[in-house]
C-alpha cells in the first residue's frame, strides 16, 4: 500500500468518525497527517524488513521514491 492510499484511508477514517459524532470533517491538521505520515514510514520499513526485501527490490524502490519525494 502507498502513502496516498493510506492517506485516503485515514481520511476516510476521520470523516467516518465525525459523522458519527454528529459533525463534518473534511481534512485534518498538519500535526496529525505527519503523524501518520511517520507511522506509515516506520511501519513499511519493518514490513519491507519482516518480508526480507531488499534494496535491489522493484517495490522498495517504488516505496522509497514516494518517502523521498513526498511532501507531507
Amino acid at each position: 500500500m502507498s502513502w496516498s492510499e493510506a492517506r485516503i484511508g485515514f481520511d476516510g477514517l476521520e470523516i467516518g468518525k465525525s459523522i458519527l459524532k454528529g459533525n463534518v470533517v473534511t481534512g485534518e491538521g498538519r500535526q496529525s497527517t505527519q503523524a501518520q505520515k511517520q507511522g506509515y514510514n516506520q511501519g513499511i520499513k519493518i514490513y519491507n524488513q519482516r518480508n526480507s526485501l531488499d534494496s535491489n527490490n522493484k517495490e522498495v524502490r517504488r516505496l522509497d521514491n514516494i518517502y523521498n519525494n513526498s511532501k507531507f
